[in-house]
């Protein structure tokens, strides 16, 4: 039997959650690597997060995030960290289209 492609790879990113294209694929693909980096602490279950952190960062021609800021808090100390910590991670992405470079860029971390 041959194996299925992921889901999402026919539209772009490997990493998005839709069988479908919609939105802008750089960006998808941009959250998409930081979420891969995003963990709560053990113990800590999605649900008791009521609302996602959200993290603002730059893009630079090469791909190297900067300025990486906790711009909407969830509430939760451990989950806010837990958002920057998955950018810090992420560190590089692939080069942006001209619109995006050194243009700030919020994503919320939301599993």
């Amino acid at each position: 039997m041959p194996e299925e492609p992921d889901e999402g790879s026919l539209t772009g990113s490997k990493f998005g959650t839709s069988n479908t294209e919609t939105g802008d694929q750089y960006l998808a693909e941009v959250k998409g690597m930081l979420l891969q980096n995003y963990a709560l602490p053990a113990g800590m279950a999605p649900g008791s997060v009521s609302s996602p952190p959200e993290v603002r960062f730059r893009i630079g021609e090469d791909g190297t995030l900067t300025d990486i800021k906790l711009m909407k808090s969830s509430g939760n100390s451990f989950a806010d960290d837990a958002c920057v910590s998955a950018a810090q991670q992420t560190r590089k992405v692939s080069p942006p289209p001209p619109k995006y470079r050194n243009h700030g860029i919020g994503v919320e971390c939301d599993k």
